[in-house]
């Protein structure tokens, strides 16, 4: 979770693989993490390997997290419920 000025913003992280889901597949990966961070807006996090990585998401919270070092981010281990 990261608090910005105006706004508290979800983060789950999640492999570069995601991109290549199917689309069912992608929404059902993001309710799950969503059900992890109930009534929050969340972006994900990819890791895109070699040390890089990239938002993806809703296009206005992606945007906030662009400006945010990613060490500024706290990361903790959250469990998504089972579908």
């Amino acid at each position: 979770m990261v608090q910005l000025e105006d706004m508290v913003i979800a983060v789950a992280v999640d492999s570069a693989d995601f991109l290549s889901l199917p689309q069912e597949e992608k929404m059902a990966k993001m309710r799950a993490y969503q059900s992890a961070f109930p009534k929050t807006p969340f972006v994900m996090l990819l890791d895109m390997g070699a040390g890089e990585s990239e938002f993806f998401g809703r296009p206005d919270l992606v945007a906030k997290m662009r400006e945010v070092p990613l060490n500024y981010i706290t990361f903790k281990v959250y469990e998504t419920k089972e579908d």
